[in-house]
This record gives C-alpha cells, structure tokens and sequence, in this order.
C-alpha cells in the first residue's frame, strides 16, 4: 500500500472520527438550547454549524477513496458537490454573521424580518447551487492524479458555475472584511477617547469568535483565488489542491469548533454539561 496515500487518507478519516462528535454536540445545543435560539446571533451561529457538519462526510469518502485507489469513486462526486454547497453557504453565513454583529456593536434598528430574508437567500443560493452541481449540467469528480475531487470541466455549465461559485465567495468575503474593519475601526477609535461603549464579556466573545471564524474562512478562498493563478498541468498546481483540502480540513474540522469551545464559555459550559444552571447566554442582539 502507497504509504503516502496511507498518511493523507488516514489523516483525513481519523480526524474527522475524532471532531465528529463535538460537532454533533455543538450542533444540538445551539439548536436545542431554549436561551441560546433567544438570540439573533445564535441562531446564525446554529445555522453556520449545521452547513459545517454537511462537511463531514466529504472527508471519510475522500480518505477512504484515496487509501483503497477509487473504490468510493462513485460517491466522491456528489459529497464534493456537498462540500463544495456548504463552504459557498458558510462563507455568505460570515458576512450574515458580521451584519449581525454591526447591527449590535451601533445599536442599529431595523426589522428582524431583515436579516431572516438574508439568511433565506442565502439558503436557497446554497440550496440552488448543490442541485445544479448534481445535475447532469455541472458538478465535480474524482481526480486520481491529485487525490482530490475537481470540477468536471465536460459538463456544459461547469465553467460559468466555476466562475459564479468563485466570485460568489470572494464577493461575500470582501463584503465581511469591509464589516470587520468598519466594527474594528469604530472600537478602536471608541477606546482612544476613552468613551464608555455598551458592551460585555459575552459580546465581545461573541465579536472574537465570529472574526476568528471568518479568518479560517477568508484563508481557504485566498488559497484558492492563488490556485486558479497557476497551471493545472503543473506540480505547483498539485501541491495547492492538496494544500487547500488540507486547510479545509484545519479549518472547519478543527479550527471552528474549537474557536466556539475556547473563546465562547457560556456554550463551552453548555456544551460539556459542566453546570446547566450557568447557561445563560447574554447579547445585545436580543433587543432587535
């Protein structure tokens, strides 16, 4: 057996064995949680988890394809497509997430009808997008060469939904990295004159967790914008395939959950059962 193969295809489903369950865990108590779905944020929280956990599947196929040479060939292709839904919605989910968090930070008032039709678009774009790559229109496959899935370039629409599902990412990206500067820039501008902002430790936690979380996000879309810079024939072209499945991999598999857990305590009590009586999650978003 190719002990490369091995290794990545190993990796790949003994990491996802060893997360799985704090996702599920993460998952049923921000949906389940009576106090935790009082709060906008949370809920958005909730919804940018369950995308995550459609994730999961996608790397227990890829390692085991890699590691047995195709013998998942068949199923390679429509969890890529799946993967592939779940980061595009995740990524638009950030921007949802700081909108949220600009709302609350300048105590803007504005329906909440809002921010549930945003969430709405972004699920039916999401939903959209999966449906069209499992048509026979567009869609990924299993590349041996690379180990990894790739967009079946013979499919009639696979080269403008490329380009579509590209800069649908970027342009969400960049819609949240404008947010984050404005909220960072408001903050900081507030703490050099010494102004008395409303604000708590579960606020900012809120703020940090969610910034963190999008840092994860923005870096696999970099990679990949630097990816469609180089030729696909070519070594370097490889190694950055490989590279930003294993950055996904990082990323939504261990990162996130564990940016939740560390940063956020009132779920990290919730989550671990430590004392039930203590969850009670505070965020001004509550008030809109």
């Amino acid at each position: 057996m190719d002990i490369h193969r091995l290794l990545v295809g190993g990796t790949y489903i003994l990491t996802t064995a060893v997360f799985t369950p704090l996702h599920l865990r993460i998952l049923y108590v921000l949906v389940t949680n009576k106090e935790f779905q009082k709060l906008e944020c949370y809920r958005i929280m909730a919804q940018m988890q369950f995308f995550t956990c459609l994730i999961l599947p996608y790397y227990v196929v890829m390692g085991i394809t890699i590691i047995w040479k195709n013998c998942l060939d068949g199923a390679a292709g429509p969890v890529a497509n799946l993967n592939d839904a779940a980061v595009s919605t995740i990524t638009a989910m950030d921007f949802v997430l700081a909108l949220n968090r600009a709302k609350v930070i300048f105590e803007i008032k504005y329906p909440s009808s809002i921010d549930k039709c945003l969430q709405a678009v972004v699920w039916i774009v999401g939903t959209l997008l999966f449906a069209l790559m499992m048509s026979p229109f567009a869609g990924f496959m299993l590349d041996g060469r690379l180990m990894v899935t790739a967009p079946d370039f013979s499919l009639p629409l696979a080269i403008p939904w490329t380009y579509f599902d590209t800069y649908y990412c970027f342009g969400f990206s960049l819609l949240t990295l404008i947010t984050y500067i404005v909220i960072f820039t408001h903050l900081f501008i507030i703490k050099n004159r010494s102004i008395s902002i409303h604000s708590n430790i579960s606020e900012k936690s809120v703020l940090l967790q969610a910034t963190l979380r999008y840092l994860g996000d923005v870096s696999v879309q970099i990679l990949f914008q630097l990816m469609l810079l180089l030729e696909p024939a070519s070594k370097a072209f490889e190694t950055m395939s490989q590279a930003i499945v294993i950055v996904l991999l990082f990323n939504y598999i261990c990162f996130a959950p564990m940016v939740y857990i560390v940063i956020n305590r009132t779920l990290r009590i919730a989550v671990f059962n430590q004392d039930k009586h203590q969850v009670m999650p505070y965020a001004r978003s509550s008030i809109y």
